[in-house]
């Protein structure tokens, strides 16, 4: 961390500490400049990618106000603290500055789940239809974020173990089936913000009404064996789970489980193994390495020669002078 940070932060006049294996502050030296906010907000950025494309690492990171002298220091560590609290009600991999949460109201009461919402969590477990669970997590996230005002993190979690409870009964009334439980509850405990907690919710409707929903699973297998047919002829295109699922009509995420039931391999995996098998084609045939890597879908070659080389144990170029004489 601290050799990426010196090499994309330019941290050769500041300091990276390591408070623990999961918190690190760097510090500025700063020129009160209208544009320093902003360059180190791009910086950031590039430090955040580097991090998750060679370490596979996502990071929230805060940044405080400028402050001057030693006791500065102090205030402006608190400050980049109460930033990231905020972290929960932003993506994965947030960039926060204090000045844009320093008048955000939090509050203590839970609204609890409204009449409407209950409503759909019903209509949606009698239909077997997992569609509208977005649109109920999108109406329990503005339970919890309303304007400046943002429910207090432990009564957000409480809001969503309450929305499981309320599945739970719901289901086992209308199914008299043991759902799956798995470790759901302890996941939205654990959960390092909504995004993630959405995750495991809609994960935990899809497992469970996918037990009362085989008929509707046979009927879509004819739609994944398209998507496959599809992806096989367009690797080479910018293709996405969201982009294949709409060509086939499945909600993204229940063709993502679908998929990976009928062809025992998630889409992500399927697209990188044609990819790199196709890849491994072209090699053999002659093309140059960053030819290749365009050819099958990648534009960013670098990325495509790490992933090659982690997939097939050598890096493009040297896979060509290996291979060439066994075509």
């Amino acid at each position: 961390m601290k050799n990426m940070a010196d090499e994309v932060l330019g941290t050769a006049s500041s300091e990276f500490i390591m408070c623990s294996s999961s918190e690190y502050v760097m510090i500025f030296p700063v020129e009160q400049t209208e544009s320093f906010i902003e360059e180190l907000l791009e910086t950031c950025n590039d430090f955040k990618e580097v991090l998750n494309d060679y370490l596979n690492i996502s990071i929230s990171m805060g940044i405080s106000n400028i402050h001057t002298g030693i006791n500065g220091i102090k205030i402006a560590y608190g400050e980049t603290v109460k930033a990231l609290y905020f972290k929960f009600y932003r993506a994965k991999g947030s960039i926060i500055r204090y000045q844009d949460i320093k008048f955000t109201e939090l509050v203590q009461i839970n609204p609890g789940l409204t009449q409407h919402l209950l409503e759909r969590l019903q209509l949606m477990i009698k239909s077997k239809n997992i569609k509208p669970c977005n649109e109920i997590l999108e109406e329990v996230r503005q339970l919890i974020i309303s304007g400046n005002k943002l429910l207090d993190i432990k009564e957000s979690r409480s809001l969503y173990l309450n929305l499981i409870e309320k599945f739970n009964w719901i289901f086992q009334e209308e199914y008299f089936k043991s759902n799956k439980n798995s470790n759901t509850y302890e996941n939205i405990v654990v959960a390092e913000n909504i995004s993630d907690i959405e995750e495991v919710i809609r994960n935990y409707f899809i497992d469970n009404i996918e037990l009362i929903s085989s008929d509707v699973d046979k009927k879509d297998i004819n739609k994944i064996l398209k998507a496959v047919e599809y992806i096989n002829l367009n690797y080479d295109k910018e293709l996405t789970l969201q982009t294949v699922a709409d060509k086939v009509n499945l909600n993204a995420f229940y063709f993502s489980r679908v998929f990976k039931k009928e062809t025992g391999i998630s889409f992500t995996d399927y697209l990188t193994k044609l990819r790199i098998d196709k890849s491994k084609e072209l090699l053999l045939e002659g093309i140059k390495a960053f030819e290749v890597s365009e050819k099958v879908g990648y534009l960013n070659y670098t990325y495509f020669s790490k992933l090659f080389k982690k997939t097939v144990g050598v890096n493009p170029s040297k896979y060509n002078i290996i291979n060439s004489g066994n075509k």
